[in-house]
């Protein structure tokens, strides 16, 4: 399996790289949303997580611009943030994601959704 990380923190990409490691899945880190988009078309990953805030695309209009053009449908997209926003997470929900993580994530929490069917 496959995920892409995409988080301006080294040290959040890091801890969620780790934890789906030691489960046995490849990752592929992104630290900006260019490179999100980047990582996402060349690799179509089963699983995507995408920090709601980075330096020149910010994790919604990721998610927005992906499902404009149609390729996240096989993919689980997970909105990672340090705020539990209502309206956030709404629009994030409504373009597509399948959930919402706040920071600080734990192994249960990233473990639990990867597990979703």
């Amino acid at each position: 399996m496959l995920a892409v990380v995409a988080d301006d923190s080294a040290l959040i990409r890091r801890i969620i790289r780790v934890i789906l490691e030691n489960e046995g899945w490849t990752c592929i880190e992104a630290a900006s949303g260019a490179e999100a988009i980047q990582a996402f078309l060349s690799h179509r990953p089963d699983v995507c997580f995408l920090d709601v805030t980075m330096p020149d695309l910010d994790g919604i209009r990721v998610l927005q611009t992906l499902a404009d053009q149609g390729i996240i449908r096989n993919a689980k997209i997970y909105m990672v943030s340090g705020s539990d926003d209502y309206e956030t997470r709404r629009i994030a929900e409504a373009a597509g994601a399948r959930g919402y993580l706040v920071k600080p994530v734990t192994p249960e929490r990233v473990l639990a959704v990867i597990r979703e069917p």
